[in-house]
């Protein structure tokens, strides 16, 4: 979530729920990319810290194959036609890793474990339940993932 904090009730409520799930709210940042199932998340902004409250909203471009979907939030029109944004927003986000042979780790969706590439376990899944991933194996974690236990060591 944007890193603006705001005095009302439903930012409170949304604080007390991370609170109540001991959780930590993390504010993105602009050209961090993310992997959502095979779909790129890409962060455009807030790229400056704006007084107007919306024009902090947190911008997303999210990359399916080759259809995107640009997420503003609140953003003003002038934010969202600032030059790094605009020039984000058209430019090609990397294509995600489509097979085992160019990642690092191979998710299992369905167990929620995640295995290095040549695993044995990683044969006997099924595709529909695979994601391949180069994040670190800590961002996979932070994501509720665990180690598999025959390939990856705690």
């Amino acid at each position: 979530m944007s890193d603006y904090s705001k005095d009302n009730e439903i930012y409170q409520g949304v604080i007390n729920a991370l609170n109540y799930k001991n959780l930590k709210a993390r504010a993105p940042q602009p050209g961090e990319t993310l992997a959502l199932g095979n779909c790129a998340v890409k962060v455009l902004g807030p790229i400056h810290h704006y007084d107007d409250p919306n024009n902090n909203s947190i911008i997303l471009k999210v990359t399916c194959g080759k259809t995107s979907f640009m997420f503003v939030g609140d953003a003003g029109e002038s934010v969202l036609n600032s030059q790094s944004v605009a020039n984000a927003a058209v430019e090609e986000t990397a294509p995600l890793s489509t097979g085992v042979d160019n990642c690092k780790y191979v998710k299992n969706t369905n167990t929620l474990r995640f295995h290095l590439p040549q695993c044995d376990s990683v044969k006997d899944m099924k595709e529909k339940n695979k994601a391949y991933s180069n994040q670190t194996r800590e961002e996979i974690i932070a994501e509720g993932y665990k180690p598999c236990s025959r390939c990856l060591y705690p």
